[in-house]
């Protein structure tokens, strides 16, 4: 039995493995938190449409800007509780006010904040 596939299938196929590499790639790099290393598997500007997420309107960056964005380094405290010597629960504490620094949420803090009503 022979089997053939047309080119377009092939295309579509490479495409696709493109593709899935290049979110490997993506993954690990952001895992390994190599920054250098991530912006190059962007173009020079970079559409961003982050709106569903938290609103405002898209907008377009520089390669740097964009995975800036994904930056953060705040100290936190690991807690572990142990069961039998494995990892029953792990919980992260992050320094709050780093984090809303580095967000740049500090130096406005009560325009975020509204008072419960009552």
């Amino acid at each position: 039995m022979t089997t053939t596939t047309s080119d377009s299938t092939t295309t579509a196929t490479k495409d696709r493995v493109t593709i899935l590499e290049l979110i490997g790639r993506l993954v690990l790099l952001l895992d390994a938190r190599d920054w250098s290393a991530l912006e190059q598997l962007f173009t020079d500007r970079v559409y961003s449409d982050r709106t569903s997420l938290i609103g405002g309107e898209p907008v377009t960056l520089s390669a740097a800007e964009f995975v800036d964005g994904w930056r953060m380094d705040a100290p936190c405290c690991d807690v572990f509780r142990l069961k039998d010597g494995k990892i029953q629960r792990f919980d992260c504490y992050p320094e709050g006010s780093v984090i809303l620094s580095q967000l740049g949420v500090l130096p406005n803090l009560g325009a975020v904040l509204q008072p419960l009503p009552g």
